[in-house]
């Protein structure tokens, strides 16, 4: 992170030098492209990278004299820490959302709603990053076919405690989903 605000600085820097030594005016924007800038960050850092990098940035341009581009970020990432980061800095007027899908072999880019999800697990689970649950995905099968038993009007017994089985093996006892499993299908799995 720190190199990165030092190579965006000395950025700016050469180009006020070139700019004054082929006479001409600095540029009044300028377009930052940054393509995953959670990559082998702590979770720690991958909270702090843009907001601290954009205070950073904006800072410069608090002294009297200082040069005042209008600075545009395009970042793309696929860390939900990085998504929750932004929620504070966020704009509807002046930023946006974009989601790259593949659909059919093609990739589509469309524009999303943004809006403030508050938790790292809600962005998981959003249309951002299509995650059906925010745990691993044998966590998530047998959480499918617990839900599926719940919904059945007489499920099989012997089912129920293979299920049971399952949740056992792959959740603590304190989760909130095998508590209200248990609660719903205590009289099964005992039976």
């Amino acid at each position: 992170m720190t190199m990165l605000g030092y190579l965006l600085a000395w950025s700016f820097s050469e180009h006020q030098r070139a700019c004054k030594r082929i006479q001409q005016p600095l540029s009044s924007q300028i377009v930052v492209l940054i393509d995953e800038p959670e990559t082998h960050l702590h979770p720690r850092w991958q909270r702090t990278i843009l907001p601290s990098l954009f205070k950073a940035i904006y800072s410069w341009n608090e002294s009297p004299k200082a040069y005042r581009p209008m600075i545009q970020f395009i970042v793309a990432t696929h860390a939900p820490l990085v998504m929750a980061s932004m929620e504070s800095l966020f704009g509807s007027t002046q930023d946006a959302l974009w989601k790259l899908d593949l659909v059919d072999g093609q990739v589509s880019i469309t524009q999303d709603d943004y809006y403030r999800r508050g938790d790292v697990n809600r962005w998981l689970q959003s249309d951002v990053f299509d995650l059906a649950q925010h745990t691993s995905r044998e966590v998530e099968i047998a959480l499918h076919e617990a839900a599926v038993l719940c919904n059945q009007a007489d499920p099989h017994n012997d089912q129920v405690r293979l299920v049971d089985k399952k949740l056992k093996a792959l959740l603590p006892e304190m989760d909130p989903s095998y508590a209200r499993w248990h609660y719903l299908m205590r009289g099964r799995i005992e039976a």
